[in-house]
């Protein structure tokens, strides 16, 4: 499942978003890197935040050394817990409104 927030200022034409995805099923090595999409409309920039894999390698690291090399993974485990979204009904919903 992918999540998007942020705002668009059409007075200013610009624009900053934010996107990250989460995963349904459980899973290794999932590390939804958030996107962020910034500046102005006609030439945007799309950057990585990379903060989450650091959260996620110093508690490798603590775990590892804490616990023991095998215990390094935990913190790259997912357990997919997303929940399902009904994108088709508010699409449905906004047309018939529209209409």
């Amino acid at each position: 499942m992918i999540r998007g927030e942020g705002a668009v200022d059409l007075g200013k034409e610009t624009l900053v978003l934010r996107i990250q995805g989460k995963p349904k099923k459980p899973g290794i090595g999932h590390t939804r890197l958030a996107v962020t999409i910034s500046g102005p409309l006609t030439s945007p920039s799309v950057d990585v935040d990379p903060s989450e894999i650091l959260v996620r390698g110093a508690l490798a690291l603590g775990a590892g050394l804490l616990l023991g090399p095998a215990a390094a993974i935990l913190p790259f485990i997912d357990l997919g817990m997303a929940e399902d979204s009904d994108c088709l009904k508010w699409v449905v919903e906004a047309e018939q409104k529209a209409d």
